[in-house]
């Protein structure tokens, strides 16, 4: 499936991330990457925002659906409807970035 387009999220260092958008549901390859469920909706200049609502990370982002990740009543909860990936095949990196983005978001989800 084509992404939905790209958003980016600031790390605390400073650091800025890519992300390719997809409906939440979307079924993905397996690939390892950082990825943020967020609830995307239309700001007032007619873009869009996300709102992260967990931000993880994994060596295969095809495993398990996210219908039955641990955090899927909160996902639902929190009105998540899109997931946001970036691919990354070091899991030092990985966990870096994802560690630096929940600094910054502190993501519902994540407490």
């Amino acid at each position: 499936m084509p992404s939905m387009g790209h958003a980016v999220f600031r790390g605390k260092s400073g650091q800025t991330y890519r992300f390719k958008v997809y409906p939440l549901g979307t079924k993905l390859r397996p690939l390892s990457g950082v990825y943020l469920v967020t609830n995307r909706s239309r700001d007032k200049q007619g873009g869009y925002k996300h709102v992260a609502l967990y931000v993880g990370a994994t060596e295969d982002l095809s495993q398990p659906p996210f219908a039955e990740h641990p955090k899927a009543s909160d996902f639902k909860r929190f009105g998540a409807n899109s997931i946001c990936l970036q691919s990354d095949n070091s899991e030092e990196s990985r966990t870096a970035k994802q560690c630096d983005i929940v600094a910054a978001l502190h993501p519902a989800c994540n407490e």
